[in-house]
């Protein structure tokens, strides 16, 4: 299959995905189930149609080679194997069994028992070749110190006793001996032989019988040979042992291991070339776009400072860094909003100490309350566990149809990286590090301002004079 084929494959499972997504993120959440069967038949159709979702998933990320997608691809991956987990799990809970039987919904899809298979991802393994080479090493390392200690104890000098010694010494001398008494026995033997043979020689009885003596061996040698053969074509008709002709790799097996090699070779290149090309974009946008991003951030700024002075009359605090610095500056909310904001933060950071010790007196009542919920919560009917992956899987979703969904690559016929996208992601680390150093320098020019005009000394609060 071409780049091309795999990427419909792609296609096919965010389409698949979409629709999986739009169903379990509904804008009105449903209603409670109350039969236990209809909420598992639900449970289960998930659960199939997302390890179809999987299984194609991994197949484009083990055999695409572009760099970005691969990576959209493994968060996508990571995201509908949690949710794989998340309703197994909740299949589990509900059927007090972790044996399940789908066949009405393998049939209903048009699906065969082999699509439940559930394969190892390829960079499980392939895409940690180091981390597991390292492993290989250490156990190597281990065992090999192992055999030096068991080395260490053999080769110790031991003192052997005197009746060991003797013992050792007779069993070598009756091994001799038995050794010249068979050899004796076996010459007195074939020359007994000759000399009841050779009377016979000149006659053609002896002949005879060396013909008849001869052909028996040869004919059992033979039907031997027969009776293997018979019985290897048996156990070859019966399924039993595989065909000597199949047991060597064939030209097709031959030529897809060739190409997987080659597609192996490809993504390693290609995420080569892209983490320097990071390295290169972003040492670009540090060197041209900083002092426009700089001084951009410093107009906006500095509009606050005096958008917040005509509205309310002072200069506002300057947001910390715990509150995200000059980030919240940048929403999209008026000046009356912001100071609102950073107050009502304050007020909620001191009203949590105050909080700890109501919570405390309430989290032993509803321990009391379980119980008794629980029996409602059977009667009223059964919902989903809430996911910790479907907000995951909606971002990553989202992103795709973005970026990847209509984008033209007719041209990318190599399907290297998108060098706009890689600007667009580096433009966002650079203004982040851009940012972090505005603050500092607009914490100061801000205090300056204060004294200035407010006449307000850092450290101190205007407040009533002592009469």
């Amino acid at each position: 299959m071409s780049q091309s084929s795999y990427n419909q494959v792609w296609k096919e499972a965010m389409s698949e995905l979409s629709y999986l997504l739009a169903e379990e993120l509904p804008p009105v959440p449903p209603p409670p189930q109350r039969d236990r069967v209809v909420f598992f038949q639900r449970l289960a159709t998930l659960y199939v149609r997302y390890v179809q979702v999987f299984r194609q998933l991994e197949e484009a990320h083990n055999m695409l080679v572009h760099p970005q997608k691969r990576r959209l691809i493994l968060l996508l991956l990571k995201g509908v194997m949690g949710r794989v987990l998340e309703l197994k799990y909740e299949m589990v809970e509900k059927e007090f069994s972790e044996y399940h039987y789908v066949d009405d919904i393998l049939h209903a899809l048009k699906l065969t028992p082999p699509a439940l298979e559930i394969p190892i991802p390829y960079f499980f393994v392939g895409e940690r070749s180091k981390e597991t080479e390292e492993r290989k090493t250490m156990v190597l390392d281990v065992l090999n110190l192992a055999d030096d200690s068991k080395d260490l104890d053999t080769s110790m000098d031991k003192v052997m006793t005197e009746e060991e010694a003797i013992k050792i010494i007779q069993m070598v001398e009756r091994a001799w001996q038995g050794r010249v008494r068979a050899k004796l026995n076996k010459e007195i033997r074939f020359s007994n032989f000759d000399r009841r043979h050779r009377a016979k020689g000149a006659g053609s009885a002896f002949n005879e019988l060396a013909a008849i003596r001869i052909q028996k061996i040869w004919k059992g040698y033979l039907q031997r040979k027969k009776t293997k053969i018979a019985r290897d074509e048996e156990m070859i008709f019966l399924g039993m042992v595989m065909d000597p002709k199949y047991q060597g790799p064939l030209q097709a097996e031959i030529d897809a291991q060739a190409i997987d090699a080659s597609i192996r070779v490809r993504q390693k290149k290609h995420e080569e070339i892209y983490l320097n090309a990071i390295d290169a974009i972003v040492n670009q946008i540090r060197e041209f776009e900083w002092n426009d991003m700089a001084k951009t951030m410093k107009n906006q700024i500095r509009q606050w400072f005096y958008e917040c002075r005509n509205t309310t009359g002072l200069f506002p605090d300057y947001p910390t860094v715990e509150e995200g610095g000059s980030a919240i500056i940048f929403a999209e909310k008026t000046p009356q909003q912001l100071v609102e904001e950073i107050a009502l933060q304050e007020e909620e950071a001191a009203s949590k100490s105050k909080a700890k010790g109501k919570d405390d007196k309430k989290a032993k009542e509803k321990k009391d309350k379980g119980k008794a919920k629980g029996a409602e919560d059977d009667e009223e009917g059964l919902t989903m566990m809430p996911s910790a992956f479907l907000s995951e899987l909606a971002v990553a979703n989202k992103r795709y149809e973005e970026v990847w969904k209509t984008r033209n690559e007719s041209e990318n016929f190599t399907q290297i990286h998108e060098v706009e996208l890689v600007k667009e992601e580096m433009r966002k680390i650079v203004e982040e590090e851009v940012r972090l150093k505005v603050d500092e320098e607009m914490r100061e020019e801000l205090a300056e301002l204060k004294l200035a005009i407010d006449k307000e000394k850092p450290g101190k609060q205007k407040g009533p004079k002592d009469p």
